[in-house]
């Protein structure tokens, strides 16, 4: 009799463990899934509130909290009680172009020393404006992409929180159609500087995506502007990339 109830729970085991496996195998975002994030997350946009709720959405359905997600406009940099370096990751919606030109904003955003994400051509200028190789100096505009190659398929941003099972030099769809991007030459000695994460299938010397100290540049505008873009072209894995994004500056 005890055998056969071993045997009964070990099948049942089984099918769960079946079970759980194509789900998570089925290419949708677990509601749960993610990092929570312990730290605050602000978004700062310049005229479109909307465009900044989506990615705020975006993170609330991979599992962070409503309330740690703050969406900022330009005009509230401005007050002198805005404290940016109390959040652990300032976000630069695609549309905050116009943020690297106000002197004042940009020495708030300098002297915060927080993370930053910067979102298309709004992140490439801003980092150009902190001197750094991702900024928008050394970017070239590359039309009609929606995938990229992997680099390093060791790097947590491939692993963690979703572990996308992708291996160096695979290729992966990152939006449903194409796309435009600032994406970062690979000029020689970059690499020693830079962390270079998705290459560019069209351009094969350009990098969608790149890692510099704390400030790493996703050069998709998900649009085909660099003003308008937001996460609604993203396929499931393009989420699950970006979310994956956001944790690893989180640690930063």
């Amino acid at each position: 009799m005890k055998r056969i109830t071993f045997f009964v729970t070990l099948l049942i085991m089984i099918i769960i463990g079946v079970f759980i496996s194509c789900d998570s195998d089925s290419g949708t975002i677990p509601s749960g899934g993610g990092s929570t994030g312990t730290s605050g997350i602000v978004i700062i946009y310049d005229t479109s509130r909307a465009n900044a709720q989506k990615f705020k959405d975006l993170l609330i359905e991979a599992g962070y909290n409503d309330e740690s997600i703050e969406l900022m406009s330009f005009f509230q940099l401005e007050s002198e009680l805005t404290n940016l370096s109390r959040y652990g990751l300032i976000i630069i919606n695609p549309e905050a172009y116009l943020l690297s030109a106000d002197t004042n904003r940009l020495k708030k955003i300098k002297s915060s020393n927080r993370p930053i994400l910067g979102i298309s051509g709004a992140g490439a200028r801003l980092f150009d404006s902190l001197r750094l190789n991702i900024g928008w100096g050394n970017c070239a505009v590359i039309t009609n992409e929606l995938r990229l190659g992997v680099v390093d398929s060791s790097y947590t941003i491939w692993k963690t929180p979703y572990n996308l099972g992708v291996k160096s030099g695979d290729s992966i769809d990152i939006y449903k159609s194409n796309v435009y991007s600032c994406a970062v030459y690979k000029r020689s000695g970059i690499d020693t500087i830079v962390t270079l994460i998705g290459q560019s299938k069209r351009s094969p010397n350009y990098y969608h995506i790149a890692l510099e100290k704390k400030y790493l540049l996703w050069g998709f505008s998900g649009s085909t502007t660099f003003t308008n873009g937001n996460p609604d072209l993203l396929t499931n894995e393009g989420k699950k990339l970006f979310i994956n994004a956001v944790a690893l500056m989180l640690t930063k």
